[in-house]
């Protein structure tokens, strides 16, 4: 049972945030998301997440070819009825959208690629280090010299939880008052049993999408949950399933222990 009594309470969030995520508005419910967008082990999963962009990519090819089939289909008519018309509009419209999506997934797929590269060159790059060449890498938490790093193979054989996540702005939150029902009353009389308690929820939101387009959206993203601390959407996902062999190349500070993200490197000269 419900009071409807709606309260609207406004979050302010801080900050214009953009995401790393493409919502294709050809293929249902399909949602690309680049290594910007993903919480941890973007070097182990950029395989995958280029498999996956390709089988989009040749979705939208296979969907392009009908579009075009049915423009041409339409356009060879002397007269287009106004029925016709909208079909053909509409094939155009999907044909622009359908080429849009190309382009953006092409950008993400960049990304990934840059990181499985970078993932592939550094076996070659440990055996230049130990044949004594000097290096700098660049990390997310600074620049570091090849004395101060170390390069090493790491195995394992088993499953891991990473997050995707989409910032959030402009959160709208709702109060409901709810009437329920004690489970553990055993009154005769059922009003005895019944309570009223104010639950609060999401009522709409915006985001941002690669493009800077704003969107505002109604109800959680299909397969994501609110995280309202972090003013964000996450969906947490488990990657090796299988538990099959896994080898990655990890770089860590020699004093600390502290592994660090690699972004580029270059050879310098050792001093």
């Amino acid at each position: 049972m419900k009071q409807f009594l709606l309260i609207l309470i406004s979050l302010s969030i801080i900050g214009q945030l953009q995401s790393q995520v493409l919502f294709s508005k050809i293929i249902a419910n399909k949602v690309v998301i680049g290594p910007k967008n993903i919480s941890n082990n973007q070097e182990i999963l950029a395989s995958s997440y280029l498999q996956d962009i390709e089988s989009f990519k040749e979705d939208l090819q296979k969907e392009k070819t009908k579009q075009s089939e049915a423009i041409a289909k339409l356009t060879s008519q002397q007269k287009l009825s106004n029925k016709s018309q909208r079909k053909l509009n509409r094939a155009k419209n999907n044909t622009e959208q359908i080429e849009l999506e190309l382009k953006l997934a092409q950008l993400i797929a960049e990304d990934w690629q840059a990181i499985s590269t970078m993932e592939a060159s550094l076996p070659d790059l440990m055996r230049l280090i130990n044949k004594g060449e000097c290096v700098a890498f660049e990390t997310e938490e600074g620049t570091f010299h090849s004395e101060q790093v170390e390069l090493a193979a790491s195995s394992f054989n088993k499953n891991f939880t990473y997050t995707q996540f989409i910032p959030i702005e402009q959160v709208l939150m709702k109060e409901e008052t709810l009437k329920k029902k004690r489970r553990d009353c055993r009154s005769a009389n059922p009003k005895d049993c019944e309570y009223w308690c104010v639950v609060k929820s999401v009522d709409n939101y915006t985001f941002k999408d690669m493009e800077g387009k704003e969107h505002k959206q109604e109800g959680c993203l299909k397969g994501f949950e609110f995280d309202l601390e972090n003013n964000q959407l996450i969906n947490k996902v488990i990657f090796n399933k299988k538990k099959s062999p896994i080898s990655v190349m990890k770089l860590k500070h020699k004093e600390n222990g502290e592994e660090l993200v690699l972004l580029d490197w270059k050879m310098v000269d050792c001093e």
